[in-house]
């Protein structure tokens, strides 16, 4: 996931093709970019994780751009050609699964930020489980499985108690 979070009140079609160049170039064996230490750190991370595609399971990783402004997202189809011309350079890169691009304006900040203050709690049993040993920053963590019945019951609940992307699977 990479994010370009600017100030400005609007959507700039050069930032938004600039940024996609710049993910890009993060990519590249040989990048033509300058690096700063925390990406030449970043990058290391990347491609000991690709050194390693071999065990890459369920294909190769997703990749995600945000570009965030505090504007008004309006569809512009000069803007929308740049975020998709942005998707197929990288989508022909042949690294990533898929490739989404999103411009995020004040309305969809708002609502993003709205949803982290409307905290979801469920309740279900879980005796089945295995404490896992402390982890420094990590509260508490266990191990274990749900009867069937649980677990589809579960997957019914609007909005779900876990969503596709989280790192635990009912």
């Amino acid at each position: 996931m990479f994010v370009q979070a600017e100030t400005a009140s609007g959507f700039d079609a050069a930032k938004i093709g600039n940024f996609a160049f710049g993910v890009a170039d993060f990519f590249k064996e040989t990048p033509v970019l300058p690096r700063n230490q925390s990406i030449i750190d970043a990058a290391e991370i990347m491609t000991a994780i690709y050194s390693r595609s071999t065990r890459f399971n369920g294909g190769n990783p997703s990749c995600r751009l945000y570009y965030v402004t505090t504007g008004k997202w309006m569809d512009d189809q000069t803007l929308v050609t740049r975020l998709k011309a942005g998707e197929n350079d990288l989508i022909n890169t042949g690294l990533f699964s898929s490739v989404a691009y999103t411009a995020i304006g004040a309305d969809e900040l708002q609502k993003l930020y709205r949803q982290t203050k409307n905290a979801v709690s469920k309740t279900f049993n879980f005796s089945n489980r295995t404490v896992i040993p402390d982890i420094q920053g990590v509260s508490q963590a266990f191990l274990g499985f749900l009867p069937a019945r649980e677990s589809s019951a579960r997957a019914r609940i609007d909005p779900p108690l876990l969503s596709e992307s989280d790192p635990v699977r009912l």
